[in-house]
């Protein structure tokens, strides 16, 4: 391609940026247990 063949001749000057504070695991990725208030409360309380 022709950005493989600007890399290998050195024209490409590659650089990448992270920004961490954006980066973070989806609530459901985690291991912690969380007592959310599911449906069996909802049936005692009615």
């Amino acid at each position: 391609t022709l950005t493989a063949a600007a890399d290998a001749e050195g024209l490409i000057d590659w650089s990448v940026s992270v920004d961490s504070t954006i980066a973070r695991a989806h609530q459901h990725a985690t291991n912690i247990t969380r007592l959310t208030g599911g449906w069996v409360e909802l049936q005692e309380s009615a």
